[in-house]
């Protein structure tokens, strides 16, 4: 019908004067051109469709990979979290350069982990899994041992890291870290670029105080894996060289006296911190029923890297003491 009806209009064309030949074959290849022009539009169109569902569907992916962070992956990044509160740094210093002449101080930003290269595996996994910063060795000056360190740039430290301490509203807990971070955080989140910015800045300070977690640190619901990475950094699992051979559980920092307060009401010790020149804190336990509680958070809580290995040792250790032989150091409650 269609075919059918083309045919009588072209015949109607045709019979006009003059014009009338010249029309027929415009008018043949119009509904072809048409046809052909809304072909390449529908492709076009399926193309924009279909190229619009690629992106959606990368969107949808891309939002899914970050919100979907790995229970394991996220307990990592706290145990990371404390393991900085002992023995990293984030470190703000300027960096010149010279621009028309003129000496123009920049920020530096980098966070730093030094470690006895025995924990050069423990840094490559904090690396693998989180995916920040690089590992490598490096020999201090004065002919000392290499050490094992791992650094995290501005970059990673802007896109990655603070971002995820945002989400998860994670927080450093010793003072030190704590202001440090701060300090990084409103840098980063005014775009600060001068070094002479922050230079006796009081919109700065008050944010740093007004920003600090002073107590109850223990009621952090990341507080259990905060502790394993803190005790890979400053815990000590130790055999005392004393007549009856005690087994003993150290933590030891400057300063922090809630903070450890607050480790004590976790593990629910006894007495057991002391302040020595008036900085250092220690927390100390011996005492079969504080060690029995330090087992039981351990087992419930595991180590990483060369702490493990202490500590397993000292498991052994336990078990051939006479005071301390009969711990169930399978128990858990």
């Amino acid at each position: 019908m269609s075919h059918w009806g083309a045919t009588v209009i072209t015949n109607l064309f045709s019979a006009i004067p003059f014009i009338g030949k010249d029309l027929v074959p415009f008018f043949i290849l119009s509904p072809l051109y048409i046809i052909f022009i809304s072909n390449i539009k529908n492709k076009s169109n399926n193309k924009i469709i279909k190229d619009d569902k690629i992106i959606e569907n990368k969107i949808i992916e891309n939002k899914s990979l970050k919100d979907k962070y790995s229970d394991d992956k996220l307990n990592l990044l706290f145990k990371f979290i404390g393991f900085i509160d002992g023995d990293g740094y984030i470190r703000v210093t300027k960096k010149n350069k010279i621009y028309k002449e003129k000496i123009i101080e920049y920020i530096y930003i980098s966070l730093i982990i030094n470690l006895n290269e025995n924990d050069l595996d423990l840094l490559k996994h904090f690396q693998s899994e989180l995916q920040l910063g690089k590992v490598y060795n490096i020999t201090p000056k004065k002919g000392r041992n290499k050490l094992a360190r791992l650094e995290i740039n501005k970059t990673d430290l802007k896109n990655i890291f603070l971002p995820l301490l945002n989400k998860y509203n994670i927080q450093f807990l010793t003072i030190k870290r704590q202001k440090q971070f701060l300090l990084m955080k409103y840098i980063m989140d005014n775009n600060i670029i001068y070094y002479k910015d922050i230079i006796n800045n009081n919109k700065l300070n008050n944010y740093i105080n007004n920003n600090l977690i002073k107590y109850n640190f223990h009621n952090l619901y990341y507080f259990n894996n905060w502790l394993v990475g803190f005790t890979i950094a400053e815990g000590s699992f130790i055999k005392k060289n004393n007549q009856s051979k005690d087994m003993c559980f150290q933590l030891k920092q400057k300063y922090n006296f809630n903070l450890f307060n607050s480790i004590k009401t976790k593990l629910n010790l006894n007495k057991c911190l002391s302040i020595n020149k008036g900085k250092y804190i220690q927390l100390s336990v011996s005492s079969k029923k504080d060690i029995e509680k330090i087992i039981i958070f351990f087992e419930e809580n595991k180590l990483l890297g060369y702490k493990l290995i202490q500590y397993k040792k000292w498991l052994l250790d336990l078990q051939i003491n006479n005071r301390y032989k009969n711990i169930n150091i399978n128990q858990k409650k």
